[in-house]
C-alpha cells in the first residue's frame, strides 16, 4: 500500500509546488494592539528591511538573510505599564524559507503548540510559521505571566496570518523509513555551508547504530546539478580526503571520507542532486536510502513534466 501511495503523493507534491505564491499582507496589520486581556502594544511597530535587519537583531541577521528574508515587523507588549514581551514577524517571501528558518530553531524534542502550520514553546519564547511568515514572541524576563503571554500573543497573530497551514510539499521527497522525527529542514542556498548550492531539503536517518543526513538538492537542471557536485568535490578536496578517491573530469557521483565531516556520498539523479553524510562510519542503509530518494525524485519530475 505504501508504494502505491508514494507516486500519488508526489503528483500532489508537484501540483502543490506549482501553486501561486503565498499571499502577502501589510506586516503592521498582523500585530494586534490588545492581543489578550491586560496586555497592549507599547509604542508603534517598527519595520526593518533586509539591509537594516542587523540593527534589530545584531549578530543573528545573517541566519535570516541566507533565506532571502524580506521585511520584518517588531513590537513590544506591556503589562501593568512595563514592556515584557517582544514579537518579531519575518516575511520570508516563500513557504520553503519560512519553514527553513523555523526548522533550524526547532529542538529535537519540541513542545509543540497548535499554531500556524506548526509551533513550539521554549522556556521563554513561542515560535511558529505559517505560509511565508515566521513568528517569534519572546518574554523579556523569565516571569510566568510574560511567558504565558507569548503563547496568547502568538495565537492572536497566527489568527491574522494568511496562507494555508501546511508544510512544504517537497518534504514528501524524503523517505519515511528510518527518518528521525522533527529532523527535517531546508537550506535555500548554502547546504553543507557551501555557497550557491541548489535549494535542498534535508533530514536525519537512523539504522541500527548508524545515523546519517540526507539532502535532496532540487537543481532542476542537469548542468546546475553538475556544478553543485563540482562544488562538493572542491569542498572535499579543501578539507582533505582520508579515504576514497575524488573523481576526475565530468563526474556524476563521489564517495569519500573527508576530515571533520566524515563519509560523504553525492550523486546526480536526473536534474537533481542527492547527498548523504554519515560521520565516521558508512551508513548501513545508504544504498536503499539513495534508491528510494532517486525513485521519488524521478516520480516528482515526471509529475511536474506532465
Amino acid at each position: 500500500m505504501q508504494r502505491a501511495w508514494v507516486p500519488l503523493a508526489l503528483l500532489l507534491l508537484a501540483l502543490g509546488s506549482a501553486r501561486a505564491a503565498e499571499p502577502q499582507v501589510n506586516l503592521a496589520t498582523l500585530l494586534p494592539e490588545e492581543p489578550c486581556p491586560g496586555w497592549k502594544m507599547s509604542g508603534a511597530p517598527r519595520i526593518f528591511d533586509p539591509e537594516h535587519l542587523s540593527d534589530h537583531i545584531n549578530g543573528e541577521a545573517e541566519a535570516f538573510l541566507i533565506y532571502n528574508v524580506g521585511d520584518t515587523v517588531t513590537a513590544r507588549y506591556e503589562y501593568q505599564g512595563k514592556p515584557r514581551v517582544e514579537v518579531d514577524v519575518y516575511d520570508m517571501r516563500t513557504l520553503r524559507s519560512a519553514f527553513g528558518v523555523y526548522a533550524v530553531r526547532r529542538p529535537a524534542e519540541p513542545e509543540l503548540l497548535p499554531l500556524g502550520a506548526e509551533g513550539f514553546a521554549t522556556r521563554r519564547a513561542t515560535k511558529f510559521f505559517r505560509g511565508r511568515y515566521y513568528v517569534e514572541a519572546r518574554a523579556l524576563a523569565p516571569l510566568p505571566e510574560a511567558v504565558e503571554a507569548t503563547r496568547k500573543i502568538a495565537a492572536a497573530i497566527a489568527a491574522r496570518l494568511p496562507g494555508e497551514k501546511r508544510f512544504p510539499p517537497e518534504l514528501a521527497l524524503l523517505p519515511e523509513r528510518g527518518r528521525v522525527p522533527y529532523s527535517e529542514g531546508f537550506s535555500l542556498q548554502a547546504y553543507l555551508n557551501i555557497e550557491q548550492m541548489p535549494p535542498t531539503f534535508v533530514a536525519r536517518f537512523r539504522a541500527g547504530k548508524g545515523e546519517a543526513e540526507l539532502g535532496i538538492g532540487l537543481a532542476g537542471d542537469e548542468q546546475k546539478a553538475r556544478a553543485a557536485l563540482g562544488k562538493i568535490i572542491d569542498y572535499a578536496r579543501t578539507l582533505g580526503v582520508e579515504q576514497g578517491k575524488l573523481p576526475q573530469g565530468q563526474a556524476r557521483q563521489v564517495e569519500v571520507k573527508i576530515k571533520y565531516l566524515g563519509w560523504l556520498r553525492a550523486e546526480i539523479v536526473g536534474q537533481d542532486l542527492v547527498v548523504l553524510t554519515s560521520g565516521e562510519e558508512r551508513y548501513p542503509e545508504a544504498d536503499a536510502l539513495f534508491a528510494e530518494a532517486a525513485r521519488r525524485l524521478s516520480a516528482y519530475r515526471r509529475a511536474r513534466a506532465g
